[in-house]
């Protein structure tokens, strides 16, 4: 399912449509769809680096969603990479709905450090991001990003 046909289009504070994919930024997690056929690498997300300082700086917590609803690939090596940019990442929710795509969040995993849990369904998605996004003591954020295991 598309963001835009969920329940969850109607709290989205912006959006971006970029080459790579659509970007919707909620008040505390992004929810993104990657566009069919491309390469999810360091470089191709530099773009998208810049609307994520723009909406969430370097300091204030935030989730990703991402919503698997187009096929794409990985360069699973650029992971620490992309992670050393989104230092205020807590954790990441991937939504897929089929057996492919969840056999590739498997793979996925074994190249990100950061809290990662796979979904069938954004609403169920959206309440584990926000549950570990409540667990965050904005006061104490950098203990919170060296232990990002939640």
């Amino acid at each position: 399912m598309y963001l835009q046909d969920s329940p969850l289009s109607k709290n989205i504070v912006t959006s971006y449509s970029l080459a790579i994919g659509d970007f919707y930024y909620f008040d505390n997690f992004v929810v993104v769809e990657y566009a069919e056929g491309v390469t999810v690498s360091f470089e191709s997300l530099k773009e998208v680096m810049t609307t994520k300082h723009t909406h969430y700086g370097n300091t204030t917590p935030f989730g990703l969603i991402v919503n698997k609803v187009n096929n794409y690939a990985v360069i699973p090596t650029d992971a620490n990479l992309i992670e050393g940019q989104l230092t205020n990442l807590i954790a990441t929710a991937v939504v897929t709905y089929n057996e492919t795509a969840k056999l590739n969040f498997d793979l996925e995993n074994y190249f990100f450090s950061i809290n990662r849990k796979h979904f069938n369904s954004l609403i169920k998605a959206e309440l584990w991001i926000k549950e570990h996004l409540d667990q965050v003591d904005k006061n104490n954020l950098a203990f919170s990003l060296k232990n990002k295991k939640l």
